[in-house]
């Protein structure tokens, strides 16, 4: 980490979620290299945003010239923060210690007359666009889930999933994790049932009429992992 780069990033006049990145790359800058080569996964959970922010954010940083990339040959990318580049809110992007703005030297001595003023002031952006996607701190769930399921999870709750409801079927999920049932594959299932929420049991439940539906005529084991003689209360209390 360099203290640099740090304060550096603070300075920069960008969006939260823009600063959130640069200071995660600040926190990995090595001063014998100047580099800074985190990994996505690594910035997404530092900072809380999801991967899709997290890459977006990046490329923007890079077109405004707040960082750079440098392309390697048979490895990944690297990146190096701009110290060159302060940016500000009211007349972008600039060079750090660059020239300031000519002094307006006109004067009734010269002949010239002052500069009349104006009303007119640039307006600042203090509101930022507010972003509807605010990354999800999954890091209580025993995985990561997949975008593509956890987006039809979504679509089947009719509701936003807030960080509060993430957290509350955490111990639902490792619970189930325990017992061999991926992330996936129990969203997958809350998306089959429609499904709001999570709760183990409903899971066994939802395995038990499939293997109902499944079994051989005369009672025998089909190979369904369930066809064991193991009740419900049983693998709820954790003692399968």
């Amino acid at each position: 980490m360099s203290a640099e780069a740090t304060f550096w990033a603070w300075q920069q006049s960008v969006k939260s979620t823009h600063k959130l990145v640069l200071l995660s790359l600040a926190n990995c800058h090595n001063e014998a290299n100047s580099q800074c080569n985190p990994s996505i996964a690594y910035i997404s959970k530092s900072t809380g945003l999801n991967r899709k922010t997290v890459i977006s954010a990046m490329e923007q940083l890079e077109e405004s010239s707040l960082i750079l990339r440098v392309k390697s040959t048979g490895s990944s990318n690297h990146f190096t923060l701009n110290f060159g580049q302060i940016t500000s809110a009211e007349n972008g992007t600039s060079p750090k210690n660059g020239p300031g703005p000519k002094a307006d030297k006109t004067s009734t001595k010269n002949g010239t007359g002052p500069v009349p003023k104006t009303d007119h002031k640039p307006k600042r952006n203090l509101k930022e666009p507010k972003n509807i996607n605010r990354g999800l701190d999954f890091s209580s769930w025993p995985d990561h889930p997949e975008s593509e399921v956890l987006r039809d999870w979504k679509k089947v709750r009719k509701a936003p999933l807030t960080q509060t409801a993430v957290n509350q079927i955490a111990k639902q999920l490792h619970l189930a994790n325990r017992h061999g049932y991926s992330v996936d594959y129990c969203l997958a299932v809350c998306c089959e049932r429609e499904w709001r929420g999570f709760q183990f049991e409903w899971l066994l439940n939802h395995e038990n009429q499939l293997q109902r539906k499944t079994a051989p005529p005369g009672g025998g084991s089909n190979g369904n992992r369930l066809s064991r003689d193991i009740s419900i209360p049983d693998m709820l209390n954790d003692q399968w």
